[in-house]
């Protein structure tokens, strides 16, 4: 194929958690397209004139747009309008200038966040608009979809990921969701000889986790097919594990079993039981085998190990 003849993708977020892994995939599946992955100091998506300028130069076709501020719930709870804020602009931004440069494809992920405290479990796509959204990063989540449906000029694909862990995936106490905030909470246990962890609520809470690896195949597999049928569509394994079940599988993976776990009730903890609904995404890719809960924190670990005596 020629340079003439070659396509050119926008991948947003491309230095992320998700997007780090899934540009290696991308660039092995598709060899013929030319992948522009720019960093946040490249390409600053709050500054619209820049991304207009960027796509207009670019001659961009499809969009993978994955860059978002976010954090976990801590953070999202002390700081909400920050991160509302940022999100909104960033997805103004790249849906505005994607139409106005006539971009042809448009994929990027939602949030459970952007489903309410009282949708009923397993959440299903059609769920979104039964109530308010859990909080503001969900909220603006939900407005990226908004302005998706509303426009037709451009085909595009909104995919709801359960809550996402493995490889790359920021480990930073403040930020970081459950599985990786807990890795270093233990690690720094070990490090510091302390004898115990704190860990948010009492555990009994119920989360959907889908491993990197797996997320990232799916997406691809969306990127293979000519034509979007459905707009919306949930990723997960549609299983559900306790927060209390994860915090012992990571104790006993990193042999650290010593390590007592101190429970905070008073913290927050979100919904009692979050599960997303994977029918839809089972009738489009059929047979698709998940990596159990239980071999991905395995080799999260192990990942992360190796990162820490590097």
């Amino acid at each position: 194929m020629t340079k003439m003849n070659r396509t050119t993708w926008l991948l947003t977020g491309g230095n992320g958690f998700v997007g780090s892994n899934l540009k290696n995939k991308l660039q092995n599946l598709f060899p013929n397209i030319d992948i522009l992955s720019p960093s946040s100091k490249e390409l600053d998506l709050r500054d619209f004139n820049e991304t207009l300028k960027f796509l207009e130069k670019s001659k961009v076709e499809v969009v993978i747009h994955l860059a978002a501020n976010m954090a976990g719930i801590g953070e999202l709870t002390e700081r909400p309008l920050k991160y509302f804020e940022d999100n909104v602009l960033i997805n103004f931004n790249i849906i505005r200038t994607c139409l106005m440069t006539k971009v042809n494809k448009f994929l990027t992920l939602g949030s459970t966040c952007g489903f309410s405290r009282s949708t009923p479990i397993p959440m299903k796509e059609e769920h979104f608009w039964c109530g308010k959204p859990e909080n503001t990063y969900g909220t603006a989540k939900l407005l990226l979809l908004e302005h998706l449906m509303s426009q037709s000029k451009m085909e595009w694909l909104y995919l709801v990921p359960a809550n996402i862990y493995g490889e790359g995936d920021h480990f930073d106490e403040l930020r970081s969701h459950v599985i990786p905030a807990t890795i270093l909470k233990f690690e720094n246990a070990k490090s510091e000889k302390k004898s115990y962890i704190n860990v948010w609520g009492d555990g009994s809470q119920v989360r959907d986790f889908i491993y990197i690896d797996d997320l990232t195949s799916i997406i691809c597999e969306f990127l293979k097919l000519n034509k979007w049928e459905e707009r919306i569509v949930n990723v997960s394994t549609g299983k559900g594990t306790s927060i209390k079940e994860i915090v012992f599988h990571i104790r006993k993976y990193m042999e650290l079993e010593d390590i007592k776990i101190n429970w905070l009730l008073d913290k927050p903890t979100g919904l009692p039981i979050k599960v997303i609904d994977n029918g839809k995404l089972s009738n489009i890719i059929k047979n698709y085998k998940f990596i159990t809960i239980e071999e991905g924190l395995k080799s999260t670990i192990e990942w992360f190990n190796n990162k820490q005596n590097m």
